[in-house]
């Protein structure tokens, strides 16, 4: 088993999530596990920019899955291939090329097992793509200094920085392939009315200094 030093991240380039995510996918076959991405209203309102769209328009096939029934139910009858399913436990009767895991894995209880199914649902050799936040990202101290505390969606459990999710991940047999700093649709700006200015600012040469302060990161 081959591990990761934290310095060969420091060199890593800085994408979008978006752009990250599809440079892996083209023309393969596809299992997207939290498909939905919280609410159906990206889907209703901005069709052309969700992301599990344009997944479907570069891959070969594609699966997706989430814990949100009836939104996955209302995707149904959109023609949409999409289940019902845990990131956890499911099990599919195809294999697949990839599975990406856009913001999931930190809304898990036990993060361990999505290795371990994404293992039962891959083919030999196949890959998964891991996003989440930075728990490290410059806004996050701004947003603390300025603000007194940072965003947190309500549903997630744990943080993870990208030594120890590398780390996690070599546990259950997987080996880092790619990786990236990313940038987000959920940028967590300072707010404070006096200091919002000059926090974001400098928040965005912070991290075109040094990426390791970018929002995100994904594997």
């Amino acid at each position: 088993m081959q591990h990761t030093n934290i310095n060969d991240f420091q060199a890593a380039k800085i994408f979008s999530k978006e752009t990250f995510i599809l440079n892996q996918i083209k023309n393969k076959e596809i299992l997207d596990i939290g498909c939905v991405d919280d609410s159906l209203n990206i889907f209703k309102n901005h069709n052309k920019q969700w992301l599990h769209n344009k997944i479907i328009n570069q891959a070969k096939y594609v699966l997706g899955i989430d814990i949100l029934d009836r939104e996955i139910e209302e995707l149904r009858t959109y023609g949409f291939n999409v289940q019902v399913g845990d990131a956890t436990k499911f099990i599919s009767n195809k294999k697949f090329d990839t599975i990406v895991c856009g913001d999931i894995i930190e809304h898990l209880t036990n993060p361990g097992e999505l290795f371990s199914r994404c293992a039962e649902n891959l083919k030999e050799n196949g890959e998964i793509i891991i996003c989440t936040p930075n728990p490290q990202a410059a806004t996050r101290f701004m947003n603390i200094f300025f603000d007194k505390s940072t965003p947190i969606h309500t549903a997630h459990t744990m943080w993870f920085d990208p030594q120890t999710l590398v780390q996690l991940a070599e546990r259950y047999g997987f080996e880092l392939k790619y990786f990236s700093w990313l940038t987000t649709d959920y940028p967590c700006k300072t707010q404070r009315r006096f200091w919002k200015y000059f926090a974001n600012f400098l928040t965005e040469k912070l991290v075109k200094h040094n990426h390791r302060f970018a929002t995100d990161f994904g594997m």
